[in-house]
């Protein structure tokens, strides 16, 4: 796995000196990884981090973190991790909290195995629900703690976490037409009625009545590919119930639930520019927060009253996939495969950033945030700048995106749709990039700037060279600019994404799947495999092979592109 730690060149001044100087507002109180200059942080996890979720263990308030091998426990005050990990029997892709008889109990679920609910305290397995579950939540329904759990299957499951018992299903209206496989469940309650809301893979938002039982309608998918639904949390918002969503797009969008429509608010949302993993909202004093992060390393906390962004932009050395809120404000975020906690200090205040250029001050109370993530005037223009420290190896290597103090990258890639040379060796190894095309690659690069001694032979290449000749070139053109070729099932991983997001957006037909052997990719999650399945080694053999007419295939093939977009990031890479 690559450290996600030193993936990505960041600023040099130690990432103490940021959190603590004058006029800081957000504190980094620790991190895992040891990204804190002067701080011992602890070994955060194997794998990206795809869940997490805060509760009180033996009177201490503690995050509870899931990747792909392990759930851990960490105490929010000091970091430390608080005994064994309890073990993810594959993919954990959600976790909820809840207090059972008074005991702290987690909820894990994953699509590999089963469902199951964990005594904190003794961290001890009290039930599971057999079969995989993409998604849990947690409510108190007529005194009753409940989990609900939700996956492939158009249902929600309703059962005890004490005792495993089931309560039924919740199926969607007939006579409202079919409710999809449930890609995340989450719960509010409204004037003391419990709700449960629902993304499903159809890129529909559901209600439902948890006491009654029963659907109470939804909020229609968006109009293309590129706008679906991949995250929602929900809130309360001055007696009201909204639905907060995150797009593939970068889109943040809130939705009254009530009458089924968006929420625009005084000011739009800022979208992000990339997917929307985590989303997750807090009440603190009393005011409705809504916290986002995604794909483009940014997390951004917002207000859900006046729909401005409190504060700036904080920027992680990774793609952010998981975030939550403890009452009390401070900010747990999931990054690669570390854990951040980040306290505003006390009390908590908020500053609502004015949505066009107007800077001057507003009244109200104020969350502050970190400054030094704001838009340097006297640097480039950017969103934000990283909290973290600049590694101490110094690897600012050429081909780390995002990288500050590198040697320049071609223009001309970036017309590819290719962010550095380092991306160029990802797609290489992916098969993504034909030998024949690295000459011109070479070139392009070099009249750019970037200068090896087997670049600048490479580039005088013709195409119709040797193979062979102009792969070797090319490797060596990497490792004179410090750049290892990635490991090549990951590669093909991450194409793979590439290549569903792809059908989605209606560049490619589904019958270009059966070129480039994608049928043989080493698929590890359960979406990818499921997306793999239904690639069969020919087009003339869709029938044959899969038991499937043209359309019937079409279709089943771009559920399995969106719930495979629509999941996690699979760890670092391309």
């Amino acid at each position: 796995m690559t450290d996600p730690d030193h993936e990505d060149g960041v600023c040099a001044e130690p990432a103490a000196t940021w959190a603590a100087g004058a006029g800081m507002e957000w504190r980094v109180e620790w991190a895992t990884g040891g990204l804190i200059d002067g701080a011992a942080g602890a070994v955060g996890h194997a794998d990206w981090v795809r869940s997490a979720a805060t509760t009180v263990v033996d009177g201490r308030a503690v995050a509870v973190t899931g990747d792909d091998e392990a759930v851990l426990v960490w105490d929010l005050a000091t970091g430390e991790r608080m005994g064994d990990a309890l073990p993810a029997r594959g993919s954990v892709w959600a976790l909820a909290t809840a207090v059972v008889d008074g005991r702290p109990v987690a909820v894990v679920a994953g699509p590999d195995t089963s469902a199951q609910s964990w005594d904190l305290t003794g961290h001890q397995l009290l039930a599971g629900l057999v079969g995989g579950a993409w998604t849990a939540a947690t409510a108190v329904v007529e005194g009753r703690p409940v989990v609900l759990t939700g996956g492939s299957a158009p249902a929600l499951q309703m059962w005890d976490p004490a005792t495993g018992e089931r309560f039924g299903d919740l199926v969607g209206d007939p006579l409202t037409g079919r409710v999809g496989a449930v890609v995340t469940v989450v719960t509010a309650v409204v004037d003391g009625h419990p709700k449960g809301i629902t993304l499903h893979d159809d890129s529909t938002v559901h209600l439902w009545d948890l006491t009654e039982r029963r659907h109470q309608g939804g909020v229609l998918p968006p109009t293309g590919g590129s706008r679906q639904r991949v995250s929602l949390t929900a809130a309360v918002v001055e007696g009201r119930l909204v639905a907060v969503t995150g797009s593939w797009d970068g889109r943040v969008q809130v939705w009254d639930m009530a009458t089924r429509t968006e929420v625009t608010g005084r000011a739009p949302l800022t979208p992000h520019t990339g997917p929307v993993w985590a989303v997750a909202t807090a009440s603190v004093d009393g005011r409705p927060l809504v916290v986002t992060g995604g794909d483009d390393r940014t997390v951004r906390v917002r207000d859900l009253v006046s729909h401005r962004q409190v504060g700036s932009d904080l920027v992680f050395p990774s793609e952010v996939t998981a975030v939550t809120m403890v009452p009390d404000g401070r900010l747990v975020v999931g990054f690669g495969g570390n854990i951040a906690v980040l306290a505003p200090p006390p009390p908590l205040t908020t500053r609502s950033t004015p949505a066009t250029g107007d800077t001057s001050a507003r009244h109200g109370s104020q969350v502050n945030v970190n400054r030094r993530c704001a838009v340097d005037p006297d640097g480039p223009k950017r969103a934000g700048r990283p909290l973290w420290a600049r590694p101490e190896n110094g690897a600012d290597t050429v081909g780390v995106m995002g990288a500050e103090e590198t040697t320049p990258e071609p223009a001309i890639l970036m017309q590819r749709g290719l962010t550095s040379l380092g991306e160029v060796a990802c797609r290489y190894q992916a098969d993504e990039i034909r030998p024949e095309d690295l000459p011109q690659i070479a070139a392009e690069a070099l009249a750019a700037g970037l200068d090896t001694p087997t670049l600048r032979e490479l580039a005088g290449w013709p195409r119709n060279a040797a193979p062979r000749d102009i792969r070797d070139a090319f490797e060596q053109t990497l490792d004179e600019s410090g750049i290892e070729l990635p490991d090549r099932d990951l590669a093909r991983r991450h194409a793979l994404r590439r290549l569903a997001a792809r059908l989605i957006d209606g560049e490619i037909a589904p019958a270009d799947l059966t070129t480039d052997h994608w049928w043989e990719t080493e698929a590890e999650t359960a979406a990818e495999r499921s997306f793999v399945a239904l690639i069969p080694q020919c087009e003339c053999c869709i029938e044959y092979t899969l038991g499937l007419d043209q359309q019937a295939w079409a279709a089943q093939l771009r559920i399995a592109a969106l719930a495979l977009t629509s999941s996690p990031p699979i760890g670092p890479g391309c």
